[in-house]
């Protein structure tokens, strides 16, 4: 049946959609919270980046590994998988990268709240601006408008009241009458 679909290649051109997110201490709880093994992880990790702060890595994955046990973090796991979990803790740790992870995380957590900062600012000012604008030039056209419009019929109307009187006279004086 996949013969329908395709012709099997060795070097197929895939495309694929990946979605990251971010669980790191702060982002996501809901997932978190959800998913167990998730939180157990990121616990662990968080153990391990809040000891090498204050020890060398070795010892703080050997820390955090011991605590994780004893508190039921992923127990079962690392009984199991000690010594494989704390050389990939160690090993796989890039503290240069995670540094730099964290720079990046911050900077686009403070570049989106300046964006939205920024645009909501903008938007109060816009409107502000505007409002005040279009009061003037609506009041400015209303003005020069009704002005026109009174003008205009003010004209009309003292000229047809000129006309009445005007035919009024000429009648009353027998004069040529105007229709």
């Amino acid at each position: 049946m996949s013969d329908a679909y395709g012709h099997p290649t060795d070097c197929p051109d895939l495309e694929l959609k990946v979605q990251i997110i971010n669980i790191n201490s702060g982002y996501n709880q809901q997932l978190l919270d959800h998913c167990r093994p998730l939180k157990d992880y990121m616990t662990l990790v968080n153990k391990i980046r809040e000891y090498v702060k204050n020890m060398p890595l070795a010892n703080a994955v050997d820390q955090s590994v011991e605590e994780c046990i004893k508190e039921n973090v992923m127990a079962e796991f690392l009984t199991k998988n000690k010594a494989e979990a704390k050389f990939m803790s160690i090993f796989e740790y890039d503290e240069e990268l995670h540094i730099q992870q964290e720079r990046e995380e911050a900077w686009e957590d403070g570049h989106s709240e300046g964006l939205a900062k920024g645009h909501t600012e903008g938007l109060i000012e816009g409107l502000a601006k505007g409002h005040t604008e279009g009061l003037s030039e609506g009041l400015a056209k209303g003005h020069t408008e009704g002005f026109n419009e009174g003008f205009t019929k003010g004209l009309e109307d003292g000229f047809r009241s000129l006309f009445r009187c005007i035919r009024t006279w000429m009648y009353r004086n027998k004069r040529f009458f105007i229709t």
